[in-house]
């Protein structure tokens, strides 16, 4: 599946042509090959599949109040695409994230009625700092638990409204329990002038390896190079 972006004259396309299908969702225009018929299942996708259903069964038993909290509050949270686009998470992505991520995470307990509980946000926030050249991973937060894995590719843009995937800059992983802050790259900036309107544009992926399922986003980071 491809996302696709349109120009000003045509402002979206549906339906099949050929061997490929064009759609709109919750995160914008998509093209994908056609649908063909599904292939048996396998192990690794019977657990998944049941997860899901699970999760569905949570969401339907909201009332109508509660679906809207979620959708409220998924309306808050800003997510991109791998064009730079932005879009809103649907209310029944974030109840999905909170079955996924937090009920072994020690962090809040269960709780499918609220978007939030205690102040914890349900979409993990990660924060980015930048001083004397050095980027660092801040804080995340919730902070993980055992069996995730936070994934990071990060590019440097030194252009602010430039989304790009053709620089990139460093690879990094950690698992759950990593303290932070910590340094992503102590020269990040290299030879760079001072005083630039710079951007870093962050691909971080949450990956749990017990449910085999993974919460991913694309973001950003302004700063002025030293």
């Amino acid at each position: 599946m491809a996302i696709v972006s349109y120009g000003p004259i045509v402002d979206g396309i549906r339906g099949s042509v050929g061997g490929v299908t064009f759609s709109r969702g919750q995160s914008g225009d998509t093209v994908r090959s056609k649908p063909r018929p599904p292939k048996p299942k396998k192990a690794k996708q019977i657990p998944i599949q049941i997860f899901q259903t699970i999760a569905a069964h949570k969401w339907q038993a909201l009332t109508s109040a509660q679906q809207d909290d979620w959708n409220a509050y998924g309306a808050t949270v800003d997510l991109y695409d791998s064009l730079g686009n932005l879009y809103h998470p649907s209310g029944i992505n974030c109840l999905v994230w909170r079955l996924q991520f937090y009920k072994n995470a020690g962090v809040i307990a269960e709780n499918y009625v609220r978007p939030t509980q205690d102040g914890v946000p349900v979409v993990p926030v990660l924060t980015f700092g930048y001083a004397a050249h050095v980027l660092s991973l801040v804080s995340v937060v919730p902070d993980m638990a055992v069996g995730e894995w936070l994934l990071l590719m990060i590019r440097r843009i030194t252009r602010r409204n430039n989304f790009s995937r053709t620089l990139l800059r460093l690879k990094w992983s950690a698992p759950g329990g990593t303290g932070w802050p910590i340094l992503l790259d102590g020269d990040y900036d290299e030879e760079w002038p001072a005083a630039l309107d710079a951007r870093a544009f962050i691909y971080w992926r949450f990956y749990d390896q017990f449910r085999r399922t993974s919460i991913k986003q694309l973001a950003k980071f302004d700063f002025t190079t030293v």
